[in-house]
């Protein structure tokens, strides 16, 4: 998948990306592809979450103690990252490879843990919302903001993506 996503690409399907960040978006996919490998999260996926929440920023740091590109909280996960050999402290998030495998990892980990309490159709969203908002996620019912966004980005990014794979067949 990585030959397929150029900037140009990025840019399309992301549209409030600047040239800069879509650049930058596009300087993590190799990371992205190690993290969906290891994971089993969609790379597509795990792009539109980079791309909402750090515009492809790998040394974002914002809102107190979430780090990198995918901006994990490591008050709630930094046990975890250190537990899967991601991360020994909150910094070694803001490394492009650590940050990105990291998402996989505190995506991973919710699917194993709360994703049977929804229905298949609303297990993508039940888990971006509590990565997104934490355990508060689980009171709501159909999805949050969080998770629409995220969705959202990612069906842009696979219809950009259905052209270029015909063509290069």
């Amino acid at each position: 998948m990585g030959g397929l996503l150029t900037p140009a690409l990025l840019l399309a399907a992301f549209s409030f990306l600047s040239s800069e960040e879509g650049g930058l978006l596009h300087q993590l996919v190799p990371h992205v592809e190690e993290a969906a490998y290891l994971s089993g999260e969609r790379q597509t996926l795990l792009l539109s979450i980079v791309a909402l929440e750090s515009r492809g920023n790998a040394q974002a740091e914002a809102r107190g103690s979430v780090w990198g590109a995918g901006q994990v909280s490591w008050r709630d996960w930094g046990l975890l990252l250190r537990e899967e050999g991601v991360a020994q402290e909150a910094p070694d998030l803001l490394d492009p490879r650590d940050g990105t495998v990291g998402i996989g990892v505190v995506l991973q980990d919710l699917r194993k843990r709360y994703a049977r309490r929804w229905p298949m159709r609303w297990r993508d969203h039940a888990v971006l919302c509590l990565y997104g908002h934490g355990r508060a996620a689980l009171a709501f019912r159909e999805g949050c903001d969080y998770s629409r966004r995220v969705l959202g980005l990612e069906r842009r990014l696979q219809r950009e993506l259905v052209p270029m794979e015909v063509a290069v067949r």
